[in-house]
């Protein structure tokens, strides 16, 4: 394994004057905490993919797509995310995914939540 994808989004923006919202602040924390708990992964680098103020309802998003090319070269074998909603609110497109494009990759998907 190259590394671990650790992807958060969050699509209304939060007006709390912080730089992150604070749904990704959590999402890291949760996200996080499981990664370090798991034994084979925690000795594994990772890379954070964030996209706050971006709908899922499309792919269209920098953090995803920055993520999406460093799978397709190799950089990332695994994603983490919170939960599928994080990652997709297309259904079609999310299942397209998780159940075809991902798995054709060789690349391991975590839901942590689901």
């Amino acid at each position: 394994m190259n590394k671990v994808a650790l992807y958060f989004r969050l699509s209304v923006e939060e007006q709390s004057g912080r730089e992150e919202s604070e749904s990704i602040i959590s999402q890291r924390n949760y996200v996080t905490s499981f990664f370090k708990a798991q034994s084979d992964l925690k000795d594994f680098p990772y890379e954070e993919y964030i996209d706050d103020g971006f709908s899922g309802s499309n792919t269209k998003r920098p953090g995803f797509e920055r993520m999406m090319n460093d799978v397709r070269v190799g950089k990332i074998n695994c994603i983490l995310v919170k939960d599928f909603s994080r990652f997709g609110r297309n259904y079609i497109e999310t299942g397209n995914y998780l159940e075809t494009i991902l798995p054709f990759m060789k690349e391991r998907f975590v839901s942590v939540c689901d």
